[in-house]
């Protein structure tokens, strides 16, 4: 019996067999950026770290050196493998992972040291933002291309938010003269 093929799994079956095509897709990483009422009033730059996971520079996100990637025996690349089960009169088949190759459909024989074969490395990065003098309360800082870099889009926004103080107090936006 065959294993499948590469996408048969049961939301195929429920789109009509279509998958999206592509690169996966990622919401933005949202962060509250927390200011007091005078730092809103004066303005204020802040230093905001965060982390982020990036492509491997070791290996390019492969996870290993070129020549060491192999298609998985086992699945045959695809990364799942129809197992037959026998209960009696009853024979009953499912689809699960591949165990050989954890699922990825590749073997990789000498590893990146750097990654330890994930393709990734976690990072951290500062980033400056600065708060202009009466910016109001949810405006966003959006850093294009600063979040995770493996899934598209990679941002970061960060919302303003002000800071409960009991020094001072804010009553609305009342612009009469």
């Amino acid at each position: 019996m065959g294993n499948g093929g590469p996408d048969v799994d049961l939301s195929d079956l429920l789109n009509g067999g279509r998958r999206p095509q592509g690169p996966r897709k990622a919401k933005a990483l949202l962060q509250l950026l927390e200011v007091s009422l005078a730092d809103i009033y004066t303005g204020t730059k802040k230093k905001m770290k965060v982390n982020r996971d990036r492509l491997c520079a070791d290996c390019g996100g492969k996870g290993g050196k070129e020549d060491s990637i192999k298609q998985c025996t086992v699945c045959g690349g695809v990364g799942r493998v129809a197992k037959v089960i026998r209960m009696g009169m009853m024979i009953s088949q499912t689809i699960t992972h591949c165990d050989a190759c954890g699922g990825k459909g590749k073997m990789i024989t000498d590893p990146c040291k750097t990654c330890k074969s994930k393709g990734i490395r976690e990072d951290i990065k500062i980033l400056d933002i600065e708060v202009d003098k009466g910016t109001p309360e949810g405006h966003r800082y959006t850093f294009a291309g600063e979040g995770d870099e493996f899934v598209l889009p990679f941002l970061f926004i960060f919302i303003l938010a002000r800071s409960r103080s009991w020094r001072y107090h804010h009553r609305g936006a009342d612009h009469k003269e």
